[in-house]
């Protein structure tokens, strides 16, 4: 099976490329540059596995023609821009909107068009506020509550 995961080059997204590749499966890493030498040596052998595209995700036909190419299956989407400051925020705001929620959805249109079979969208606790962490169990009944940018993009996705 051949899988395709966003941010590839990310903490979430490179360890479940490494996990897939591990796992059997034919893993497409799509990131906005090239992999490092030490993403590279973090994968090991299972990088014999993994093919690494640069694409932003708000490019539709280059997405189109990975996943034409690449003759992928499913996708795991783990591309977002995590603001980690309030300035940040302010600062690339446009940014932000544009890969966390124009770019989630180009990806979504590109994967339908090309009959994708699976879509998972990886979301993030700071829907809930920063209130939620620790102990606390989150269900999909916990109230969201995003303080910021980030959280409030990353609930925009959510389907209720």
């Amino acid at each position: 099976m051949v899988i395709m995961v966003t941010g590839a080059l990310g903490f979430v997204g490179i360890n479940l490329v490494a996990r897939l590749a591990a796992g059997g499966h034919q893993v497409v890493g799509v990131g906005r540059r090239d992999p490092d030498a030490e993403i590279l040596r973090f994968l090991g052998p299972t990088k014999k596995a993994v093919t690494f595209s640069r694409c932003d995700i708000r490019d539709g036909n280059t997405l189109s023609e990975i996943l034409s190419e690449r003759k992928v299956e499913r996708i795991i989407h783990c591309a977002v821009i995590t603001a980690t400051h309030p300035d940040q925020e302010r600062l690339h705001a446009a940014e932000t909107v544009g890969i966390n929620v124009a770019g989630t959805t180009t990806i979504m249109e590109s994967a339908a068009n090309r009959g994708v079979r699976d879509f998972v969208y990886i979301s993030s606790g700071a829907i809930y506020g920063p209130g939620h962490t620790g102990n606390l169990r989150l269900t999909e009944r916990t109230p969201p509550k995003p303080e910021g940018l980030y959280g409030i993009t990353k609930l925009g996705l959510v389907n209720k």
